[in-house]
């Protein structure tokens, strides 16, 4: 059997204890609290042309040359979600952030920041997560935009991997992280490249009045 202690004595699991704060990593030069999506089309040129003319390990543009097109289906998946479970469209679209933090993030920026926001300065509706990340809602619910991200799983069974296309509130997530097996694959997957995506839980603020602390 594989021994995790020094894995998560050197990252801890982010639901060991369950977190009560998010962290949102961000691009230094752009600042904070930002959606791609709400972007128009050349701010959309400028961060693409930023991020192909700078080392940037996990570079979105690179890795899925249609990552704008599948960026937005993704999202206004998210936003349906969001709709089905409080019966109300959300004010914004989703800042994305993690639950606790997560060690890798920063690799997807060429000068990450990161700020520091406690869940109980957000409202019950106006944060809610997803595991893994919501880039598997595009087969999920079977869109015709490209896949990126990580794929659904060819052998994807409900009753086996009970937390694919659910959004939680932090209470839902409280009672099922266990129950689901989202702590047990994230200690699986935890300092492990290629398990990167299966390593956090993805956090989504509705909101737009954000209470945050900054990182250097």
């Amino acid at each position: 059997m594989r021994n995790h202690s020094s894995i998560l004595n050197k990252f801890p699991s982010v639901l060991d204890p369950i977190p009560e704060y998010l962290t949102h990593y961000y691009e230094r030069s752009a600042g904070p609290f930002l959606n791609i999506c709400d972007l128009d089309k050349d701010e959309v040129e400028k961060v693409r042309e930023f991020e192909l003319s700078n080392e940037i390990e996990f570079s979105r543009f690179k890795i899925w040359p249609e990552f704008m097109r599948s960026r937005r289906a993704a999202d206004d998946l998210l936003i349906q979600l969001y709709e089905d479970k409080f019966n109300k469209k959300p004010m914004h679209r989703p800042i994305f952030a993690v639950l606790g933090d997560f060690h890798k993030i920063p690799g997807l920026y060429a000068n990450p920041q990161s700020v520091r926001v406690e869940i109980a300065d957000l409202g019950e509706e106006e944060v809610t997560f997803m595991y893994p990340d919501h880039a598997h809602l595009i087969q999920f619910f079977n869109h015709e935009a490209p896949t990126f991200g990580v794929p659904l799983p060819e052998n994807y069974c409900e009753q086996t991997m009970p937390y694919y296309g659910k959004l939680f509130t932090y209470e839902d997530l409280e009672d099922l992280h266990v129950k689901y097996g989202i702590k047990a694959k994230i200690e699986r997957s935890l300092n492990i490249p290629e398990r990167f995506v299966f390593s956090y839980v993805e956090a989504h603020i509705w909101t737009r009045d954000i209470n945050f602390t900054s990182h250097l």
